[in-house]
């Protein structure tokens, strides 16, 4: 699975527009004026911390595979097809920003998801070291959590654009359990009739991002933001594309409402106990309060 191309082009594009629309400060005794600061927070200079607290409605096309300790293939697991599970979700999600200085500030951002099934598999699963025969009932369940921390800089501020970028960790913790019933095959033991297994796997992705931001007024904002990762070891390895559109408004002084689009997709692999490949696709709707101190 391959991180959509799309993102870093119109992220680009939008960086060139901000760069040749910006208007062309005045002269002053032959020398430029100064760039007009942008007033933080759609005018609230006063404005330290945020928290928004939401939920993300998504759709899932979510893939894993298990290869055996001596390097057998394991086979790719197309969740939602192969093991029935729903593709729509919906999950719970808290940020945070912490303002450090006039361009620099903190975010931290946490959210989780479970998705469980039960299902007779249609076609032979090769799962680590057993193989799971046509007709067999399998259960599986999963569960993700996400641990978010980046630091921001301001590298462009005018009137009303606000060009940022950012570095961060994004740590996933992954949680699979395969339990099954019916013909399964094990490669050391024979053919047995129940199988259980449980397989976790702890994704740190260090993340490079660019945001634009744009006031329309006060209390009225939008966001173009992207994240990205890759790198590949001896041991594990990993990409990310994470896109999001949203816009705010701040109908009280303290208190606002913001929606937006969320598109992820996330590619890890990790040689703990044979190769784990987690291949997640998900996109979805962002709906969230936000309360400003």
């Amino acid at each position: 699975m391959k991180p959509s191309r799309s993102a870093p082009v119109v992220l680009a594009a939008a960086l060139v527009f901000i760069l040749c629309g910006a208007p062309v400060q005045a002269q002053v005794n032959g020398e430029p004026a100064e760039a007009p600061e942008a007033k933080t927070s759609a005018g609230r200079s006063w404005e330290k911390l945020r928290i928004s607290l939401g939920g993300f409605i998504k759709r899932f096309d979510g893939r894993i595979r298990l290869d055996s300790v001596d390097g057998d293939i394991g086979t790719e697991i197309k969740v939602e097809d192969d093991l029935g599970v729903d593709r729509d979700n919906f999950d719970l999600r808290i940020f945070g920003n912490y303002r450090l200085g006039k361009r620099s500030g903190l975010t931290l951002g946490y959210y989780q998801w479970n998705r469980s099934t039960s299902h007779v598999i249609e076609e032979e699963v090769h799962w680590g070291e057993e193989i799971f025969e046509v007709g067999a009932r399998v259960d599986f369940g999963s569960g993700t959590r996400a641990l978010q921390v980046s630091y921001e800089y301001s590298v462009l501020k005018r009137e009303k654009w606000d060009l940022v970028l950012s570095a961060g960790l994004s740590i996933f913790s992954f949680d699979f359990k395969l339990a099954a019933e019916g013909e399964i095959n094990d490669s050391g033991a024979g053919t047995f009739d129940n199988f259980s297994q449980a397989t976790d796997l702890v994704a740190p992705v260090p993340a490079f991002g660019l945001q634009l931001r744009y006031t329309f007024r006060p209390g009225l904002e939008a966001a173009l933001r992207g994240v990205f990762f890759a790198l590949q070891t001896d041991t594990w390895g990993g990409q990310m594309v994470d896109v999001a559109m949203i816009v705010d408004w701040f109908p009280w002084k303290h208190v606002g409402f913001g929606a937006g689009f969320n598109s992820v997709r996330l590619d890890y692999d990790s040689n703990k106990k044979g190769r784990l490949k987690v291949d997640y696709d998900y996109k979805g709707v962002l709906v969230y309060v936000t309360l400003v101190y």
